[in-house]
């Protein structure tokens, strides 16, 4: 897991071996975001919106393959989706 900015973070996982695996990882971790949690006494509620890019498919250096997830989260996010695969 790398941090890119204040509230984005990165999922490094070089066993996935295909679109169909990252997407049902991604599925995976966006359930366990989307659950609700109780701290201090407070119901807590995060949302997350996952983008998914593959390489060598999605680019052959981590600043694309990183560009272009970041452009999937973007479409997943703005339409109202909570996994969007890069195309």
């Amino acid at each position: 897991v790398a941090c890119l900015r204040n509230h984005d973070f990165a999922i490094l996982a070089p066993l996935l071996m295909d679109a169909s695996e990252a997407a049902r990882f991604a599925q995976l971790v966006n359930a366990a975001m989307n659950q609700p949690f109780d701290w201090r006494d407070h119901k807590m509620l995060l949302g997350a919106a996952c983008g998914v890019a593959l390489a060598p498919r999605d680019g052959c250096d981590a600043d694309t393959v990183l560009r272009h997830a970041t452009m999937a989260r973007a479409a997943a996010r703005s339409g109202g989706a909570g996994l969007k695969l890069f195309t």
